[in-house]
């Protein structure tokens, strides 16, 4: 995932698709920065145009190599088939492939003894016919894929109790109940993929066999075999959208024609398509399989006390019932990473620190497409390292090759537009910056350490020589930006007591924004320090996003102040959700917007001092 390995074993298995030849995103592009990784640390240097990957160590560099060896054994397998052979010579090939990759157990032994016995079979033949010339890897699978299709004969067939069996025809044996499952569009009648050097598929004549047209014989034979009941069974609603799905076109047909020629006896006009067919629910906890509909009925006890339970839903309860014992005496010793991490989400900071529950956020599924565009995340980590690089007098135009070995850029010509067109946006983000940096960019690290109420508040800040000091993201500005600039600007100021220049300045791509002097910055931090000792014995209900929309609204009627908070919790930015779907906000405050009186009296009594000290540069 972190390699950005999507598809492909390399350029040549690309190319062999007829696709542009291109490495990026490739399992041995991956693979290459895994083992180099392990090798040595990324430096942010290319090696022979390879970039280290840190992060592999320990166990994980054997299980690496395994890996390696295995992507390497089936890219060489893969390699012999392009290669043309006798048929001895791909009996070797398909046997030192089952050697190689397949370890027989008892589950498998069975099975395994028939490949090896239909790999022996395939030479054989090929020996009795006197047959000595190459064949291709075509025609040889071809050959092992009708084989091992076959029906085994005399086995699962008319045992005495429910018999599973595939569609063969002359079977057309009376049955009480025939039941036909998976009777999918596009899955029966099976569709015909001859290979290439099929000649009969390619000028077909009148008597030649025919796939579709065995299907429709033998579904017509198993229609006349049934006595008493007859089942269709297919998917027939998309499990994405909950779309209608067609059936096979034989069952279409069959539908069709029960609806010309029957009709419901008794039901007058009613439709005997829709009486037939049962339409099933997604879930097995439906409750029309518990509302006496003989069509759609249910066994299970457990989905009936779940369907129950949830028709008498109980309130939630608190996540905790009372705040936690206060921690240890040594977390009063605060620095400032700390007190602003806090205040990204008090939330999940509780739950991490005093619980220790950590990854509440789903998995999402891998990528298996390169990427043809860039996503917010990525564009955002390649701008603030441009930023940086010319910021520091680099060169952006070196960057290229680097984010092109991360897999980062869509490949060809359009990843280097979209990177170029990503250097022009920094550049002018950067002139925007230089405005506002002191003469020759000079800072000073300036060391703090503050006691307040308690608590003892240590960090440093970067601080130019009048006493202020810079934050600067190439990003659009959120409140977190604002509250991190904030803490850090009182901590200056409560370090630096009354003297002048003490400025914040907050310059994003979308606007910027300047902290004034506060005369009672040790005060304000002391409020900040409570409500974190606080949020560290119970969830504290303080929400960025919602906080801010409350407070910018002072003096405004709390029904307004209220809709603004509760947009900002259900509404997100662009397409992402609002802040009201955090894991960690959901878990500790449910569903229902915690909008409170603690909730209010938070966010004034935090947020107001931030709204009236900040304003244009």
């Amino acid at each position: 995932e972190k390699t950005r390995i999507r598809w492909g074993i390399d350029e040549r298995d690309r190319s062999s698709q007829h696709l542009p030849s291109y490495r990026e995103n490739s399992w041995r592009a991956g693979l290459d920065r895994l083992l180099l990784g392990y090798a040595m640390p990324d430096e942010g240097v290319l090696v022979d145009g390879v970039l280290p990957f840190d992060g592999v160590e320990g166990e994980g560099a054997d299980t690496l190599g395994r890996f390696a060896g295995f992507v390497d054994a089936l890219d060489s397998f893969l390699v012999s088939l392009d290669r043309p052979a006798a048929p001895d010579a791909w009996r070797g090939r398909f046997a030192a492939m089952l050697e190689q990759f397949i370890k027989a157990d008892d589950d498998s032994e069975r099975e395994l003894a028939k490949v090896h016995q239909a790999i022996d079979d395939f030479a054989e033949a090929a020996s009795a016919s006197k047959f000595e010339e190459e064949l291709s890897a075509q025609v040889a699978i071809a050959w092992f894929r009708l084989r091992l299709e076959e029906e085994e004969r005399g086995l699962g067939f008319m045992t005495g109790g429910i018999t599973f069996c595939a569609m063969l025809p002359m079977r057309s044996i009376p049955f009480r109940v025939v039941a036909m499952i998976g009777m999918n569009d596009g899955s029966f009648p099976r569709q015909q993929h001859p290979p290439g050097f099929d000649l009969i598929s390619a000028a077909p004549r009148r008597g030649d066999r025919s796939l579709r047209g065995d299907d429709r014989y033998m579904f017509l034979e198993s229609i006349l075999s049934a006595r008493d009941v007859l089942y269709l069974s297919y998917v027939g609603q998309s499990v994405k959208d909950n779309s209608t799905i067609p059936p096979s076109v034989l069952v279409s047909e069959l539908l069709d024609a029960i609806g010309r020629r029957f009709v419901v006896a008794g039901a007058g006009d009613a439709d005997i398509v829709a009486h037939l067919v049962a339409e099933h629910r997604l879930q097995a906890f439906n409750p029309a399989y518990f509302n006496g509909d003989p069509r759609l009925f249910s066994f299970s006890r457990e989905n009936m006390l779940a369907l129950s339970g949830s028709r008498h839903r109980l309130p939630r309860p608190a996540f905790i019932d009372q705040p936690l014992p206060p921690p240890p005496e040594e977390s009063r010793l605060v620095s400032l990473e700390r007190l602003s991490r806090f205040f990204d989400n008090p939330a999940a900071f509780f739950l991490e620190e005093r619980l220790g529950m950590r990854g509440y956020r789903g998995v999402l599924p891998l990528e298996e497409r390169e990427p043809f565009g860039l996503s917010g995340l990525d564009a955002y980590a390649m701008r603030q390292e441009l930023f940086s690089t010319i910021m520091a007098g680099g060169d952006p135009q070196g960057m290229l090759p680097v984010f092109r070995s991360r897999g980062l850029l869509p490949p060809a010509h359009h990843g280097e537009m979209i990177f170029h067109e990503l250097v022009g946006e920094v550049a002018l983000f950067v002139d925007e910056v230089r405005k506002y940096e002191p003469s020759g960019g000079l800072r000073e690290r300036f060391e703090l350490q503050l006691d307040i109420g308690g608590f003892t508040l240590t960090g440093a800040v970067d601080r130019a020589p009048a006493g202020g000091q810079l934050f600067a993201r190439c990003a659009s500005m959120k409140e977190t930006d604002r509250i991190r600039a904030w803490i850090s600007h009182l901590a200056l100021n409560a370090a630096a007591g009354k003297a002048p220049g003490c400025d914040t300045l907050l310059v994003m791509r979308d606007e910027s924004l300047r902290y004034g002097t506060v005369e009672d910055a040790s005060a304000l931090l002391g409020e900040l320090l409570r409500c974190y000792w606080r949020g560290l014995s119970e969830p504290l209900p303080f929400f960025p996003k919602s906080s801010m929309a409350w407070s910018k609204r002072s003096g405004k009627g709390d029904d307004e102040r209220l809709v603004a908070s509760l947009k900002a919790w259900d509404e997100g930015y662009g397409e992402r959700p609002g802040e009201g779907s955090d894991p960690a906000y959901l878990r500790c405050f449910g569903e229902e917007p915690p909008f409170g009186e603690t909730f209010r009296e938070v966010a004034d009594l935090l947020l107001r001092p931030l709204i009236e000290h900040g304003g244009k540069p």
